[in-house]
């Protein structure tokens, strides 16, 4: 019988039913804070353990472009010009055209003057 309950041992009050061991288990309002009796502005944070010190992933915020001098755009970036060469892809179409217009007029020149 030194095994068994007694009526001096200090046993929580709900005890063996669902729930933590100290509170009721059928409350469901917290103290009548609040619209609704839900509690008071920021009992939902206590709730949860957030750290709002950490950085989400993939996000837009990430601490290497708190400094403006960082961020750096698609516009931002020196590329180099293309470099187009005659040799291989050829004159431009502009070109070409100046070019039959001077040798057209070179050659009536002196086809004129032969004569």
């Amino acid at each position: 019988m030194a095994d068994a309950y007694s009526p001096d041992d200090n046993m929580p009050k709900f005890f063996a039913k669902n729930g933590f061991a100290d509170a009721d288990p059928k409350k469901t309002k917290k103290n009548g804070n609040g619209k609704g009796n839900w509690g008071s502005m920021g009992d939902e944070v206590n709730d949860q353990p957030f750290n709002f010190a950490n950085p989400r992933r993939r996000s837009n915020s990430s601490s290497m472009t708190t400094d403006i001098k960082n961020f750096k755009t698609k516009f931002d970036v020196n590329e180099p010009e293309p470099v187009f060469e005659e040799g291989i892809h050829g004159p431009l179409e502009d070109d070409e055209d100046m070019l039959r217009s001077m040798d057209s007029n070179s050659t009536e020149g002196s086809e004129d003057m032969k004569n």
